[in-house]
């Protein structure tokens, strides 16, 4: 929705004449005796009010109609985040171990969630047989947990249940961690869906506190849908994706995060 531009008083005046507005569309009115200079800075004036009402009545018209959309909207995405009933594989255990200490290192600032998810898979898979075993044993406790959720009727895999504010998302780390490593699945969803029924390509920025960083560092990810013919997306086309488009907008959470942004490593 565009800036508003009218105040309190105005608001409540288009309000009100909304749907008379729409019955006197289209008529013609009398013209006044004006000079050309006039005639001319009336012409402006009038079209770009007209331009400003019609904006107004366009994005206010279908307002109860957009309300019941971003519920449906809400909905659907929440539904999207919710923790699936299945086994995490072995690279998703290791990720969530060794994430802060071993593969955020090697993952540059923006990479997009595909390639990062890729990463964490050929890390896991040159990784020492220690780290290995440590991982396959973890996947091992994690299958009999499911089995006796199972056995006891719960649903197994599930995360701690949140109330309707979102309060207890936003105090457990854990669970925090689990919502942002889902977000990409789900927002790939989202907008591969949208490209279908619009015809665009979309991109999306995101980044935020790290909930499992004792410090709160800030990172951040992208998403791109849309490739051109010789299979590149929007970071691999635009070369300057990693240093302008980020930094704009690392200095963009530092704002909203009041933390400093460091352009070299892509961290707050």
């Amino acid at each position: 929705m565009p800036i508003e531009w009218t105040t309190d008083e105005q608001k409540a005046f288009l309000q009100e004449e909304l749907v008379q507005f729409k019955r006197m569309g289209g008529r013609r009115y009398t013209k006044l005796c004006l000079t050309k200079e006039q005639a001319d800075t009336l012409s402006k004036a009038v079209l770009t009010r007209q331009q400003q009402l019609r904006r107004w009545m366009h994005w206010h018209a279908g307002a109860g109609r957009n309300r019941t959309v971003n519920n449906k909207t809400a909905k659907i995405i929440n539904d999207l985040l919710k923790p699936k009933t299945r086994m995490k594989k072995p690279w998703e255990v290791y990720s969530k171990i060794y994430y802060k200490t071993r593969i955020q290192p090697q993952i540059s600032a923006g990479m997009p969630i595909a390639d990062v998810n890729k990463k964490i898979r050929e890390m896991f898979e040159s990784e020492t047989a220690e780290i290995r075993v440590e991982v396959f044993r973890l996947c091992e406790e994690q299958k009999q947990d499911m089995r006796k959720r199972a056995a006891e009727g719960e649903e197994g895999g599930t995360e701690k249940a949140t109330d309707a504010t979102g309060e207890a998302s936003r105090r457990d780390p854990d669970l925090l961690q689990g919502n942002i490593q889902r977000c990409g699945a789900a927002l790939q969803q989202v907008l591969e869906h949208l490209e279908i029924q619009t015809g665009w390509k979309f991109s999306v920025l995101m980044g935020g506190p790290d909930p499992m960083d004792p410090e709160g560092a800030n990172v951040i990810a992208s998403l791109h849908v849309g490739k051109t013919k010789d299979d590149k997306d929007f970071a691999g086309v635009y070369a300057g994706f990693d240093t302008t488009v980020i930094e704009a907008y690392g200095e963009f959470l530092a704002a909203v995060f009041c933390k400093l942004f460091d352009s070299a490593t892509g961290r707050l």
